[in-house]
């Protein structure tokens, strides 16, 4: 059979194994992208509002250079910097596949004979025939990329790259966030050891004016009642060191983050207004998700890299063509070695199949096909728990806004009850003991705020976080045809 028909036959025979091996992960992928709808929560959004680096537009020059510093220093982003190294090279080694390898190699030898002949008394000759011989030479080897394993092979170290790179991204806006919850972390502590630290004189306040009274022998107050004014005093001493621990920890996380040795922040270089504004955030559709988060398009790269890997194990099912050469020089002198005379070379070309190897290459193959049907199924998750991500965030800053509301408003009614409670007291119809407790309500209450304040901030970042954020640079930025109609937010943020 001529060697066309040959080639042709092994043609055919390859598309209809291409097109009967289906990898099944695409159907996956359609079905896990098509997302319709906008977020159940979009009445919740406030106005968008495009910024390059949203951290920035809070009221914080401090925050602003230490996210600076954290860019620099981190070393978590170092490891993933060398990751994208790594991978890059990869795709170097995969390249190199594509072209011949040359390699060069020089051989000399000296052998040695005896010359006598062994006559019929069976002596032998003293004298010994030497012979030198040097072999310089070049040799190359090249195979022929027929079905595409090569190039697969490539194109999965290209994935990886890229899910490595968008790894890195996502990783730097996590660590952000990072620092801007535990910088709101640092200040939240420090308000609430501050009124901690009012509660518990408070309190010494009470018990003082408790035990004085039943040291007098007042009949009204029970020996039971100055225990129990003891301790709640003690109570809420023992808040301070709590607040005080915290405080410390969110600080030592906070020179983690920077790269810095723990203990070097001091929280009075700290101060970040827990009642600003926060600013709007751009919200997309649902579906934009996709393009906007980088975690998911890491997942996304991966997902392309296991379907080229299933291509690569498929290729072996095929024959591979190799072609090979080797140019060199022989003698056995130096002098006249590099002459025409003392030139030597081949030409080989082989054409290799795979008969009988039981079963081995279509398990090889199933598995491969299996793990980017794992694969897509992951990326399918991950863009569920996105969606969910963005929903739970609408919600809980809205909700959060709206506690925020009532406990404000319930501290202004504490406040001008304990004005009430305090101008009575001075013309002399309260007691100290109402003032006090007026003023324990109050400073409860700012408690309560100061924790809510806390949870809003972190509603806020993880909002940012769950939709990809405008973090670096306006290309991020939602399309228009993708952006919800925003709402007004009933909430101190208009």
């Amino acid at each position: 059979m001529p060697f066309s028909k040959i080639f042709l036959v092994i043609l055919i025979s390859v598309m209809t194994l291409t097109a009967c091996s289906s990898v099944g992960h695409n159907d996956i992928l359609k079905a896990s992208e098509d997302i319709q709808g906008s977020y159940i929560n979009e009445n919740n959004l406030s106005q968008s509002l495009y910024v390059t680096k949203w951290w920035e537009t809070i009221n914080d020059q401090t925050l602003n250079d230490n996210v600076t510093v954290l860019l620099n220093q981190n070393l978590a982003l170092k490891e993933a910097g060398e990751r994208i190294i790594q991978n890059n090279e990869r795709i170097a080694q995969a390249n190199s596949s594509f072209f011949p390898n040359l390699t060069a190699s020089t051989t000399g030898s000296r052998s040695f004979q005896n010359t006598g002949a062994q006559g019929i008394a069976g002596d032998f000759g003293n004298a010994r025939f030497y012979n030198t011989n040097y072999n310089p030479g070049l040799q190359s080897s090249w195979e022929i990329d027929l079905f595409g394993r090569i190039r697969n092979s490539t194109n999965a170290a290209q994935s990886s790259f890229i899910a490595s790179q968008f790894d890195k991204e996502a990783l730097t806006q996590s660590l952000i966030a990072q620092l801007v919850n535990i910088r709101v972390n640092i200040e939240t502590h420090k308000t609430l050891l501050e009124i901690a630290q009012e509660i518990a004189y408070n309190r010494s306040q009470v018990y003082d004016l408790v035990k004085r009274r039943y040291d007098l022998g007042l009949e009204s107050i029970k020996l039971s009642t100055v225990y129990l004014a003891e301790d709640r005093m003690k109570t809420a001493q023992s808040e301070i060191y709590q607040y005080e621990t915290l405080l410390s920890s969110s600080l030592y996380a906070y020179d983690i983050l920077l790269g810095q040795k723990p203990g070097t922040t001091n929280h009075k270089s700290l101060n970040l207004d827990l009642n600003q504004n926060l600013p709007a955030v751009s919200t997309c559709l649902p579906a934009a998700l996709i393009d906007m988060r980088p975690d998911l398009k890491a997942a996304r790269a991966r997902v392309n890299a296991s379907g080229y890997n299933v291509k690569v194990a498929m290729a072996d099912l095929y024959p591979s063509l190799n072609l090979s050469a080797a140019l060199g020089f022989s003698g056995n002198e130096t002098k006249n070695l590099f002459t025409a005379e003392q030139l030597a070379g081949s030409i080989l070309g082989s054409l290799t199949s795979s008969i009988f190897q039981g079963g081995r290459i279509k398990s090889t193959i199933r598995i491969r096909e299996s793990e980017a049907r794992e694969i897509s199924y992951n990326y399918a998750g991950q863009i569920l728990e996105a969606i969910s991500d963005v929903e739970n965030f609408l919600k809980a800053k809205h909700n959060v806004t709206n506690e925020i509301i009532d406990i404000e408003q319930s501290i202004f009614a504490l406040k001008r009850s304990e004005d009430l409670i305090y101008n009575r007291y001075i013309q002399g119809i309260e007691t100290l003991q109402n003032v006090l407790d007026a003023r324990q309500s109050l400073l409860i209450a700012q408690q309560r705020k100061t924790l809510k304040q806390q949870e809003k901030w972190h509603s806020h970042v993880g909002l940012i976080l769950a939709l990809g954020g405008n973090w670096f640079d306006n290309n991020n930025s939602c399309d228009k045809d993708n952006t919800l109609n925003p709402k007004e937010e009933n909430s101190d943020e208009k």
